[in-house]
C-alpha cells in the first residue's frame, strides 16, 4: 500500500495499481507531445503558405 498526495487530491493504491497509473499517465503524456508536435508543425505549415 502506497499514498500519494497532490494538493488536496491524496491516492492510496496498491503498488500494481500505482504501476498501471504511471503507466497511462506516460501514454497520456507520449500522446499529448505528439498532439503538440503535430499543432506546431501545423501553424508552422499555415504561417509559411501567408508569407508573401
Amino acid at each position: 500500500m502506497a499514498e500519494v498526495e497532490v494538493g488536496a487530491l491524496s491516492l492510496r493504491l496498491e503498488a500494481q495499481a500505482f504501476n498501471s497509473l504511471a503507466e497511462l499517465l506516460q501514454e497520456a503524456a507520449a500522446r499529448l507531445a505528439v498532439f503538440s508536435a503535430a499543432k506546431s508543425q501545423s501553424q508552422f505549415t499555415t504561417s509559411i503558405k501567408n508569407v508573401h
